[in-house]
């Protein structure tokens, strides 16, 4: 029950990042790369790219606890900067 709620969270998730504009999106002054603000966005864009969102899903934690588990996956080549960072430990606390 847990997968398919899930799996609709995150297809919902795609399909809103699809129909939204991308005013979440800023660019840095200094290299031109996106800065992505939007904590859901990381969390499917980056998170999902090396392991199933379903750890973070059923992960429960304090703000203390997700910001060295962050700080673990960023130490593992995890592309976060520290907006960035924040913005994700912001959006997983709410889930």
């Amino acid at each position: 029950m847990i997968r398919l709620l899930v799996s609709i969270f995150v297809v919902f998730s795609i399909i809103f990042m699809f129909s939204c504009s991308s005013s979440d999106d800023e660019e840095d002054a200094n290299s031109g790369t996106p800065i992505i603000l939007g904590g859901q966005k990381l969390l499917t864009d980056r998170c999902s790219a090396c392991h199933s969102l379903d750890r973070v899903y059923q992960k429960k934690t304090d703000r203390s606890g997700w910001e060295k588990i962050v700080d673990n996956m960023i130490q593992n080549g995890a592309k976060l900067n520290a907006d960035e960072r924040k913005a994700l430990i912001d959006y997983i606390l709410t889930l």
